[in-house]
């Protein structure tokens, strides 16, 4: 297993302490670079630091740990929520957490959540260094996958969610990231946003008409003004 880099954000001292010892008896691969026990302090240390994990809990002094993943950038960033309060478990599976540890937490059920956070983390690597370039990792609530760029027609902003609508079999997967994500991780020259809602893949352009998009599979989708000299651009040379 490689070396991760960990980031604890408990404003509990004493289970601070117990993790941090628990982790370096049970995890020698991960590197504990920083903790806090404040938002205030968290947020700037994780923007320096850029760790790989994030232990994060969901009470803080002076805030929550949702505003914290609302302030820095979790493309890379994996997170364990640990709390006594299991309230929050479904809102954190929604931010796409990798797991939710309730305290008192056992050894064994935090073995679990790093392994968890290594294998979305391995998978994701294998991702973007495919040598192709044809395939995206997917992971939902149920599974992880890989999918195929050529089979994706278009990505539709649902709120914190995303709708990708695939070629084969005319299916609509819901995922837990936003279309910004996806803006981010999918290669330019395939994938272009044509409105603040609508992700498309130009390769499954049918026909443009006025300011909507036909898709091959027969959806209409919505395009914004500055976009359209572009999408005509690339109709033409298509």
């Amino acid at each position: 297993m490689k070396s991760r880099k960990v980031f604890i954000v408990e404003d509990e001292l004493h289970i601070q302490r117990a993790l941090i010892q628990l982790l370096q008896d049970e995890h020698p691969q991960l590197e504990i670079v920083g903790t806090a026990e404040s938002k205030e302090k968290a947020i700037p240390l994780i923007q320096e630091l850029q760790p790989d994990l994030l232990f994060l809990d969901v009470q803080l002094p002076d805030g929550t740990g949702f505003d914290i993943m609302n302030e820095v950038d979790l493309k890379k960033l994996k997170i364990i929520f640990i709390t006594a309060y299991s309230e929050y478990a479904i809102k954190a599976i929604k931010l796409s957490a990798v797991d939710y540890l309730l305290k008192p937490f056992l050894p064994d059920e935090l073995t679990e959540a790093i392994q968890k956070a290594e294998k979305i983390i391995e998978l994701e690597s294998v991702s973007k260094s495919n040598s192709s370039g044809k395939k995206v990792f997917i992971k939902t609530k149920m599974e992880s996958f890989y999918v195929e760029l050529d089979n994706i027609i278009y990505l539709k902003a649902d709120g914190n969610y995303t709708h990708i609508f695939l070629l084969e079999g005319n299916k609509d997967i819901l995922i837990a990231k936003t279309l910004k994500y996806f803006e981010d991780t999918l290669p330019e020259d395939c994938f272009l946003r044509v409105h603040q809602s609508y992700l498309v893949n130009t390769k499954h352009i049918k026909k443009l008409q006025g300011y909507r998009l036909s898709m091959l599979n027969e959806h209409s989708v919505e395009i914004s003004r500055r976009k359209k000299p572009i999408i005509m651009n690339i109709l033409q040379r298509h």
